[in-house]
């Protein structure tokens, strides 16, 4: 390949990618994680395509120069006013070493590039399962405990098995302290009522609070989502909310039932002595 020939493809894919990479069109804080995981594979794929146009300079080459790439367009985001990502540059490195380990003659390269690759990869692909898992699972928003599931709270609770039965558990003591379930299947049309199916070691009152998209979009006031208070006696039990009251529940409209962004589970006030929650499922149902 000529030069005049490297130089036209690598303006082509400039032209055609960093408008993508650079500008705000991307997903924003209130899209879904399916489209956010979509969105991060176009690194890989498009610093893939650049480390395949450089292979004429040669394999490492290709590497390095991919990589830096990759490292100036995080930097130009920072002087845009969006946050440069550590993350998306192992994402572009990943979609680089897989073109160089399909090129690669000696077996150690080729191998050493996919595995390097794979576990770069890895946060995606362990999304990418989840969310298939997630609607495998519904109208069950979050069951038992497992290393999959773990991603779809906000920041993940600790797990315990009591009498054999395995659940996510948290300690309450300070305001706000709780379990926020950040990822889930959006659209509840159809089905009647949330459950919240939990054990609590103490009487404690505890706020529910569900959101919609529109509600993440337009500022987040407190009047504008469903918060509800009650006190839950200690022991085991089921929280059963009628979908009619969460949809009826913002001041000025109704909240949309197909596009629920979030749940969160939490104690509006601190608590004299901890209490112990656990959280054995979280489901939509049917009456």
């Amino acid at each position: 390949m000529g030069r005049r020939s490297l130089l036209l493809r690598i303006a082509v894919l400039a032209a055609t990618a960093l408008p993508l990479l650079l500008l705000d069109i991307g997903p924003g804080h209130a899209d879904s994680r399916l489209y956010h995981t979509f969105w991060d594979l176009g690194h890989p794929l498009v610093f893939g395509l650049l480390a395949w146009i450089l292979l004429p300079l040669g394999i490492v080459r290709a590497l390095i120069l991919s990589v830096l790439a990759a490292a100036g367009v995080e930097g130009m985001q920072g002087l845009t006013g969006r946050t440069p990502s550590a993350s998306d540059v192992l994402y572009s490195l990943a979609g680089a070493l897989l073109v160089a380990g399909a090129v690669a003659r000696v077996r150690a390269w080729r191998v050493g590039a996919f595995v390097v690759a794979a576990v770069a990869l890895l946060p995606l692909g362990r999304n990418l399962v989840d969310e298939i898992w997630m609607r495998v699972q519904f109208p069950v928003l979050i069951g038992a405990p497992d290393e999959l599931s773990a991603s779809r709270w906000r920041q993940p609770p600790r797990t315990d098995v009591v009498a054999g039965q395995p659940a996510w558990w948290v300690r309450l003591q300070s305001r706000y302290d709780g379990v926020w379930l950040r990822h889930l299947v959006a659209d509840w049309e159809g089905y009647d009522a949330l459950a919240i199916h939990l054990q609590a070691s103490a009487p404690v009152t505890l706020t529910v609070r569900v959101d919609d998209r529109t509600h993440w979009l337009g500022g987040q006031v407190w009047g504008d989502r469903y918060n509800h208070t009650r006190v839950v006696p200690a022991g085991d039990q089921t929280l059963r909310i009628p979908l009619a009251d969460i949809r009826r529940s913002p001041a000025t409209r109704e909240l949309n039932l197909s596009e629920v962004q979030s749940v969160y589970l939490f104690v509006p006030s601190d608590l004299p002595q901890p209490v112990s929650l656990r959280i054995l499922g979280i489901e939509l149902v049917k009456e």
